[in-house]
């Protein structure tokens, strides 16, 4: 479900999730900070938007490239069919011709801020861009220790396997 920082009015807690969800849309202003609750209890919050980001998001590039890239009917149901992940940093999976669902989101800065800047566009012109419990939200390897720790623990791991004759790929 999706939550704002500032109150809406008509979202109380026995509205069902669709029902607050479409209470809080009607009240979004392109480009404001929102707040979403994701998987495992996390929330993400995305900033709020200067007057330079909003005026980008609005032209006509970004809806272009929304239609033939990210919700091109060859790619629908394909996560990452653009393969921009590792220039964004996030994950999206375009559901339809028009709803699309962020899948992955690395917790960073110019992610979040690039993500709230889709979301905007996607609010924009009329697409519906799902951030929700389905959303992951990962940190930052940028310890090589951290990632060095992982390759050894999947080294010790196939060993082991080994060890009991199963094959390793």
């Amino acid at each position: 479900m999706k939550t704002m920082k500032r109150p809406m009015k008509g979202v109380t807690k026995s509205s069902s999730s669709l029902e607050s969800i479409n209470t809080m849309m009607k009240h979004y202003t392109i480009g404001q900070e929102v707040t979403f609750n994701v998987a495992n209890g996390k929330t993400i919050t995305l900033p709020e938007l200067n007057e330079e980001q909003i005026e980008l998001v609005q032209r006509e590039v970004h809806i272009e490239y929304m239609r033939n890239a990210i919700h091109h009917p060859n790619w629908v149901g394909w996560p990452d069919a653009t393969k921009s992940y590792k220039d964004v940093g996030f994950v999206l999976q375009a559901l339809n011709h028009n709803t699309a669902r962020v899948l992955l989101v690395i917790d960073d800065a110019p992610v979040v801020e690039l993500l709230a800047a889709q979301y905007a566009a996607y609010q924009h012109w009329g697409y519906t861009l799902h951030i929700d419990e389905a959303t992951v939200l990962r940190q930052a390897k940028d310890d090589q220790s951290e990632i060095e720790d992982v390759d050894s623990e999947i080294k010790q791991r196939q060993v082991k396997d080994d060890d009991l004759g199963m094959e390793v790929a």
